[in-house]
């Protein structure tokens, strides 16, 4: 902590702007090693834009190799702050920057303040979506450290059908856009190994679909094996670009499009988090695609990862999928000699907070010797049936 009041530009000389930040005092500074965090606090005569806080913690973060780095301003009294509706832009394109999936849910919003409330009204659906991951909190909390306003966030939707009209045409352009995507990456393949007839031994370009699937674990793509580095989903990102990962299918699902394709869509876990993948498949060859991807142990692929304007999520567009071999799974087990009840458990009719069904959470509970557990799902009851399906006498 520092004890005698110095300036930014004092403690930080290689810090190189003429921002107003660099004039401003610092009170404190306190670096949580074990918890990779910096907290600042300073003192200012005049008002400090939220772009100048984000470059300065941006060069924090660099400096001392931290990830969280905390930064509250205390103004003098004759400091004009500006309003809230007045900066919401600003907030916005900040928020864009540190998270991406924000922007198409934010961009068009507007605040409606009464009293100590404020309502973030969307022009799209994404409510749930922003909830979910504390984006009201992380609102509150700049509001509070650098406008000094203490306010609780609500998000509200407000869509008009003219909202709903331009959304899905938007969604459709996406679709096409992404059709003609992979239709071009695949040409730049189909290109590349037009003097490789060969790969792994066999070739290529005179065996059919069939005869690949059974000889290969090529699944779709016109490479037998990927030797692009892997990728953790919980690090892919809106900027991520061309990905490599590899994990467990855990849904399939396919639908015919009107151009003739069908669009074969997977999730794919791979003990860091769960990503959908999408893939346009030929007619004559989707439902041995499907049939490969449902039947694999675990799968390795390569794709574009992009923002998905129907899931409102970061996706992957699959070009090349291989089988690989699954990894062995350890079953946890419960040893405790006294069981605990699970009094606070959500099953997949709990949207974005669950994705197993009440059947096998049950039989979980079972075999580690529960006697009984609490299904506390958001205000459905859809995992009844199953429930007492499974326990009936």
């Amino acid at each position: 902590m520092a004890e005698n009041i110095k300036k930014i530009s004092e403690v930080f000389s290689e810090y190189n702007s003429s921002d107003n930040i660099i004039n401003s005092d610092i009170r404190k500074i306190n670096i949580f090693k074990k918890n990779n965090k910096l907290e600042l606090q300073l003192i200012s005569d005049v008002f400090i834009s939220l772009n100048e806080i984000i470059k300065f913690e941006n060069y924090l973060k660099e400096r001392f190799k931290l990830e969280n780095i905390f930064i509250d301003i205390e103004y003098n009294d004759e400091v004009k702050i500006p309003e809230l509706e007045d900066e919401w832009k600003n907030v916005i394109e900040i928020l864009s920057k540190r998270y991406p999936l924000t922007k198409p849910i934010l961009e068009n919003s507007i605040l409606k303040i009464e009293d100590k409330k404020i309502d973030i009204v969307l022009s799209v659906k994404g409510a749930d979506f922003l909830v979910a991951r504390g984006f009201d909190k992380i609102v509150e909390k700049i509001f509070k450290s650098i406008y000094k306003k203490k306010y609780r966030i609500r998000y509200v939707e407000e869509i008009s059908e003219e909202a709903i009209k331009k959304n899905e045409a938007r969604a459709k352009k996406a679709e096409k856009q992404a059709i003609e995507k992979v239709k071009k990456e695949q040409v730049e393949v189909e290109n590349n190994n037009k003097n490789k007839p060969k790969d792994n031994g066999f070739s290529l370009e005179n065996n059919t679909n069939e005869e690949i699937a059974e000889k290969t674990p090529l699944i779709l793509g016109r490479r037998a094996v990927i030797k692009d580095n892997l990728v953790k989903v919980e690090d892919i990102s809106i900027d991520s670009g061309k990905v490599c990962i590899e994990g467990e299918v855990i849904n399939t699902d396919s639908r015919e499009l009107k151009s003739g394709k069908y669009l074969v869509v997977f999730d794919v876990y791979d003990g860091t988090s769960t990503i959908t993948c999408k893939s346009f498949v030929e007619a004559d060859k989707a439902s041995l695609v499907v049939s490969r991807i449902k039947e694999s142990k675990a799968v390795k692929l390569v794709g574009t990862a992009q923002f998905d304007p129907f899931a409102k999520e970061i996706g992957i567009i699959a070009n090349v999928i291989i089988e690989i071999p699954g990894k062995n799974k350890i079953i946890r087990k419960d040893n405790a000699e006294e069981k605990r009840v699970e009094l606070h458990l959500h099953t997949q009719m709990s949207q974005m907070d669950g994705v197993t069904n009440a059947k096998e959470l049950i039989k979980r509970a079972m075999s580690w010797g529960m006697k009984s557990l609490a299904i506390t799902d958001h205000g459905v009851v859809q995992s009844f049936p199953d429930a007492h399906k499974l326990l009936r006498f």
